[in-house]
């Protein structure tokens, strides 16, 4: 009879194993400037597991040996900027490598490796096309950087070029902020509005006073602590879920921090979390 009875525990547990609804898996992390058939294809001997993909901004991984890849792509208000960041990388690459022309990669490309002798071991890309710059580094560990490495970074370059319009980083708008959040800070008649990513923006005036916002997804506790601080009371609408990327809610402005390299007067006008505690608010929750 005890046999029996274990049989049907037994049976009752699998069954309820069986019943418990099997949860999507979440979709997998892919570079928007070069896919892993590509980037396979233009580095056969070398294996690369994709890390993050900085926002949609680059993608950075990482190989089987320890070795690390960066792509990185640099959108710019004007082909005129764009030129004049990409003199600056050059000169700045060139620093650490002798550095040659790339035929066929955008407007014009220059590639190197590192010393022999060199501490940190670099091959890297840079190219300019249009009012974009990419830049494509392998760090190998244990072993040189030569032509060898240059000559396949080279093809994923030349893959990535035509993708950069892929990135999330663009000028004038921003889901998360707007000019009229500047009012008292930034001078808004030179004011430039940038998305510097699918979860940040930021502006800046002719002054270089900045301010930044950032939308990370947190728990609702870690929110209502974060604002638990001592001083004078504001309010901050929250939405009653946990925080979440979506264009429908606006960024609340307590994420606002502007840094200014002047006397930093204007960053004082923001209240600061040490200075206050806030109120939040919850919306009722949705049926839905």
């Amino acid at each position: 009879m005890r046999m029996i009875d274990r049989l049907i525990s037994c049976l009752v547990l699998f069954l309820a194993i069986a019943a418990v609804p099997v949860l999507p898996a979440r979709a997998a992390e892919t570079c928007p400037f070069i896919s892993a058939k590509e980037l396979a294809g233009a580095m056969p001997a070398l294996k690369w597991s994709l890390i993050s993909n900085q926002d949609g901004r680059g993608c950075i991984y990482q190989g089987g040996r320890g070795d690390t890849m960066m792509l990185t792509v640099f959108r710019n208000p004007d082909k005129d900027r764009a030129k004049e960041l990409y003199a600056t990388f050059v000169k700045t690459l060139g620093e650490r490598m002798p550095l040659n022309a790339v035929s066929g990669i955008g407007d014009e490309s220059q590639g190197g490796t590192s010393a022999a002798g060199a501490q940190r071991q670099e091959a890297s890309v840079v190219a300019l096309s249009g009012d974009y710059i990419l830049q494509i580094s392998v760090y190998p560990i244990g072993r040189r950087a030569d032509d060898a490495l240059l000559a396949p970074l080279t093809e994923v370059a030349r893959a990535a070029v035509g993708n950069m319009s892929k990135t999330s980083e663009r000028f004038g708008s921003c889901e998360w902020l707007t000019p009229a959040d500047a009012d008292g800070f930034l001078d808004k008649s030179t004011l430039t509005v940038e998305r510097t990513g699918a979860g940040s923006c930021m502006m800046f005036d002719g002054e270089a006073n900045t301010m930044v916002v950032a939308v990370i997804a947190i728990s609702r506790d870690t929110v209502i602590n974060m604002m638990k601080c001592a001083g004078r009371a504001s309010t901050w609408r929250y939405p009653s879920s946990a925080a979440k990327r979506s264009a429908s809610i606006p960024a609340p402005r307590a994420t606002a921090t502007p840094s200014t390299s002047t006397s930093g007067r204007k960053a004082g006008r923001l209240r600061s979390c040490s200075r206050r505690s806030s109120r939040i608010q919850s919306p009722a929750r949705s049926s839905g």
